[in-house]
């Protein structure tokens, strides 16, 4: 198992080999648990990016200190299709810089305070960008950040843009450093780094004109820009002190959609913004394959198929079932309910519209209801009952909500089983069944 967290120890990054895969290049080289690779002589720090890079290279030398502190060096040749075959401890694992920004409408920000200390961790980091998707903003980049991703043709980059306008980037999140992204981005393209983007549309702001010239310019680097999503600002009732943004309602929402619409395949709007404007959805083939998923782009359209392609093979269990959704997905499950029990006859299935309580009742979208919310919503009616709720309400890698409950506390607290599912319409379907 690999783990994307790099370690800072003696002013360098190092792996430490937690296994060593029998048959393996580094098996072969007498590579042993315990040892310390030190350098790939490729003149970047040894981490993860690294050694990912290298496991798939010809010809290179490794540097390793053993466990009895004597320093061996390596030089290998192989075939790109051979492995060195190592997995390493937590030295391995990535752990973030830090967001240096003060966007306008950063969502940790409009956090309520007293929470755990790690919800109010802002990360801007283009290793975490590659392995797990993070969007960068382009402004915690070294110059030796940038040589490397272009001499490694790291690919692809998730990148927050908001604005292709300098000044209005800047203002937006309170960077002197925001203004050069496009510069940047055109950087990047020239050598063939592809690139995923992301505008979070703030009414006023960044809309209207402003979008315009943003899709046109990104447009200018396709397909290396390989795709837009814009998405509608997050705001919530603790913006105490923060500047005044409007939300996005339904005439912002439906003109935004009418921009992106000219640039079909390659800009899409979230599920969100059709949801506000109150229009339908593109049809399932208008997403292509979907790269832009993260950011909500699409995830109806794949859920509604997802369900669709399992329907007709449903065995369920007798039960009375609660399933838990935001506002803004309210109808949406509904209407995959009422399909389902038109095939397969199911006595109770109650579906669950949460008023979101702790951000405010703007926040409509399920992956931001808390257990406490939950709680306050269903009270004593879900006693005994199977409570059905996705994951995407959970921290990641965790059964903790936002506000600290467990899965287990909350099971207590309403006398229910709770069943977590996956956000996709197969695991929805298991669960309507009871396979979860």
């Amino acid at each position: 198992m690999l783990y994307f967290k790099a370690v800072l120890q003696y002013n360098y990054y190092m792996l430490k080999i937690a296994r060593v895969c029998e048959g393996g290049v580094g098996w072969e080289i007498g590579l042993e648990s315990g040892d310390v690779i030190l350098d790939f002589g490729g003149g970047y720090d040894a981490d993860i990016l690294e050694y990912l890079y290298f496991d798939a290279a010809e010809k290179f030398s490794l540097t390793v200190r053993k466990a009895d502190g004597r320093v061996e060096e390596h030089d290998i040749e192989k075939y790109p299709d051979e492995r060195l075959g190592l997995d390493f401890d937590e030295s391995a694992e990535i752990v973030p810089r830090r967001c240096q920004n003060r966007c306008v409408f950063c969502f940790i920000d409009q956090l309520p305070k007293n929470l755990r200390e790690s919800l109010y961790v802002k990360d801007d980091d283009f290793r975490l960008s590659l392995v797990t998707g993070n969007y960068i903003t382009l402004t915690n980049l070294s110059e030796a950040d940038i040589n490397r991703i272009i001499e490694r043709r790291f690919s692809p980059l998730y990148i927050s843009v908001h604005a292709a306008d300098p000044e209005v980037r800047r203002r937006m999140m309170g960077s002197r450093r925001a203004g050069g992204a496009m510069e940047l981005i055109g950087k990047f393209s020239s050598h063939g780094i592809q690139m995923h983007c992301q505008v979070v549309l703030c009414p006023g702001i960044n809309d209207g004109k402003v979008l315009e010239d943003t899709l046109e310019k990104l447009y200018g680097f396709y397909p290396n820009v390989k795709s837009v999503a814009v998405v509608p600002v997050g705001l919530t009732k603790h913006r105490q002190g923060l500047p005044q943004i409007p939300p996005v309602g339904k005439k912002e929402a439906l003109a935004a959609i009418g921009i992106c619409q000219r640039y079909p395949g390659f800009c899409y709007c979230s599920d969100e913004m059709y949801l506000k404007a109150g229009i339908a959805l593109l049809p399932y083939e208008r997403y292509g394959e979907f790269e832009q998923i993260e950011n909500g782009v699409g995830l109806i359209r794949k859920f509604e198929r997802e369900f669709e392609q399992v329907l007709s093979k449903a065995r369920p269990r007798q039960r009375e079932v609660v399933v838990v959704t935001g506002k803004s997905s309210f109808n949406f499950i509904c209407f995959l309910v009422e399909r389902y029990q038109t095939i397969n006859y199911l006595p109770s299935v109650e579906v669950a519209a949460v008023e979101n309580n702790f951000f405010g009742d703007s926040v409509t979208v399920t992956g931001l209801i808390t257990a406490g919310d939950i709680i306050s919503a269903l009270g004593e009616r879900a006693k005994g009952k199977e409570v059905l709720i996705p994951r995407s309400m959970l921290r990641q890698f965790e059964n903790v909500f936002l506000d600290g409950v467990s899965v287990a506390d909350l099971e207590k607290r309403l006398g229910a089983d709770v069943k977590v599912c996956e956000a996709n319409g197969y695991s929805f379907f298991d669960a309507l069944t009871g396979e979860v």
